[in-house]
This record gives structure tokens, C-alpha cells and sequence, in this order.
């Protein structure tokens, strides 16, 4: 499978993410924003809170979040989980949330 375009980027967010606390990205659909930033942030920082990740709709929040979750190998609601306004999916455990 070829790497998505966002590992072009991934040293300078990487990189900007030691400076900013918060930030945003904006890249065409596909790109790997939603699934592979969050698994980028969670291999390499320290994550000592939560990482959220926000999603417009509440069924794309549910899907990605089963779609990392696969990607990790691990069951929703333990590493990755998500919360929306009728349903959450989430333990003490949960590294990724999205909302």
C-alpha cells in the first residue's frame, strides 16, 4: 500500500506540533487527516491527556474511529473511542477521541 500524502508532511508537523499546542490541518479528503494524524501523534509524543479529533459528522466520528482502531489493532472504546451526542465509546484507557 503507498504511504497517503499526509507522510509527505509528517516531520513538519511533527516539528510544529513542539511549538504549538493546537492546530489545525487543511488538506484534500483522502490524505490521510483523520487516520493517520491521530496514529502519528500517539507513536510519537508523549501523550500524557487526550488526543480529540473533530469530525463535522457523527457518523463519519464513529467510522473513523472503528477504522483506527482496526488500523491498531485494538477494539473501540479501549485506545480509540468516540463520543457523540447519543453514543460514546470510551474507557480510562482512550488515547483518541473523536468527537
Amino acid at each position: 500500500m503507498n504511504p497517503l500524502p499526509i507522510y509527505q508532511i509528517k516531520d513538519g508537523l511533527l516539528s510544529e506540533l513542539k511549538e504549538h499546542y493546537f492546530f489545525a490541518i487543511s488538506a484534500p479528503a483522502g490524505s490521510g487527516k483523520s487516520t493517520q494524524v491521530p496514529q502519528m501523534l500517539l507513536e510519537s509524543i508523549d501523550v500524557r491527556g487526550k488526543i480529540y479529533v473533530l469530525e463535522p459528522r457523527v457518523i463519519a466520528a464513529r467510522l473513523l474511529a472503528y477504522r483506527v482502531a482496526e488500523e491498531l489493532g485494538t477494539k473501540i472504546g479501549q485506545e480509540i473511542g468516540y463520543l457523540t451526542r447519543h453514543e460514546k465509546e470510551i474507557s480510562n484507557k482512550t488515547k483518541i477521541i473523536f468527537i
